[in-house]
């Protein structure tokens, strides 16, 4: 009897021994097996598992390429080389072969490769520098690195038709480089952009200026504002008030007055007045427009066309001959028509 409940014990022993081993290995068989595909080209996927890893894997038999890494970037370019992150670091593989091209032992962020210049970003000690498609620095890291700017920015360190934006991290303020590293703008712009037709609108202490394409300022930034229309460029200066229509050339101003808008004034004179029902009024014109500017009002005198009163107000309207209505902040004030404050 004894000997049989001990062969009953060691079977029950072995079948739990069994059961742990097999719900183990079913665990194990689920985290590695996949969850979902999604399309990375024309001939792989990018493959996710139920353990977290991805890999790239051949549409054609199903069939891993390359080994299971944490992250593998969706690539929006036509670059043979795929971003990929593992174990913290990253590096590039073949979207092709799933070929490891640049280990991830070494480098802490990595950028897409510009096909033109054949470099790419890459942070190393929190420092940046440019690599060539082998591996090797071709811009040494040097740049302090600011994940946060790049990302709110959404301004990345990728060189388009040979430059590149960098951010300083120590003045906080943006320059270009070019892919010898030669400084084409210095890291003292507050904002650099491309405006349109081969201009870029360059920012500094709050005013704005022009470049060519090749970053050859055209314009300093010292403007209000600065736009480029089909008709040229349309520049507004803050003391005193000036917006005008400039010429292509750069010399010729084709128009000293541009506003967002303009109408008369005009003078109202009482007709009738009812006890019941509102008065009605004659409208004549004044001489005088209203026009606006980035939401503030003036005043231009239609004989001559000259802005006799700047757009300084919230509105502005007639008051009675030669004078004036104009709000600022639920305040009105008296103005001339020198735009002076009549006391």
């Amino acid at each position: 009897m004894k000997t049989n409940l001990k062969k009953i014990s060691l079977a029950l022993g072995a079948l739990i021994i069994i059961g742990s081993m097999f719900f183990i290995l079913k665990k194990i068989c689920s985290n590695h097996s996949l969850n979902h595909k999604s399309s990375m080209n024309y001939y792989n996927d990018i493959a996710y598992f139920n353990n977290g890893k991805v890999c790239l894997m051949s549409k054609s038999d199903g069939k891993c390429l390359s080994k299971r890494v944490d992250v593998i970037n969706y690539q929006y370019n036509d670059d043979s080389l795929l971003i990929f992150k593992d174990h913290e670091k990253y590096g590039y593989m073949s979207s092709i072969t799933g070929e490891i091209i640049i280990p991830a032992n070494k480098f802490d962020r990595v950028y897409e490769f510009d096909n033109e210049s054949g470099l790419a970003a890459v942070v190393e000690n929190n420092k940046m520098g440019f690599i060539n498609k082998t591996g090797s620095y071709i811009i040494n890291p040097q740049y302090d690195y600011d994940e946060f700017y790049y990302q709110q920015s959404e301004c990345e360190p990728i060189f388009n038709n040979g430059f590149c934006y960098i951010f300083d991290e120590k003045t906080g303020n943006i320059g270009v480089i070019n892919t010898q590293n030669k400084i084409i703008l210095a890291f003292e712009y507050d904002w650099i952009e491309w405006d349109s037709d081969g201009y870029i609108k360059i920012t500094k202490d709050g005013y704005e200026g022009l470049t060519d394409e090749s970053y050859n300022i055209l314009f300093e930034p010292i403007y209000q504002s600065i736009e480029v229309t089909i008709q040229g460029f349309i520049i507004s200066e803050e003391e005193p008030f000036r917006r005008y229509l400039m010429d292509f050339d750069r010399k010729t101003i084709i128009t000293e007055n541009v506003f967002d808008e303009v109408e008369k004034i005009y003078e109202k004179k009482l007709i009738k007045e009812y006890y019941y029902e509102d008065a009605e009024y004659e409208l004549t014109e004044s001489g005088f427009s209203r026009f606006s500017y980035d939401y503030n009002y003036g005043v231009i005198d239609d004989k001559t066309g000259k802005i006799i009163i700047p757009p300084l107000w919230d509105m502005v309207e007639y008051h009675s001959k030669g004078l004036f209505k104009a709000l600022l902040r639920d305040n009105y004030f008296i103005l001339d028509t020198k735009g002076n404050i009549i006391n």
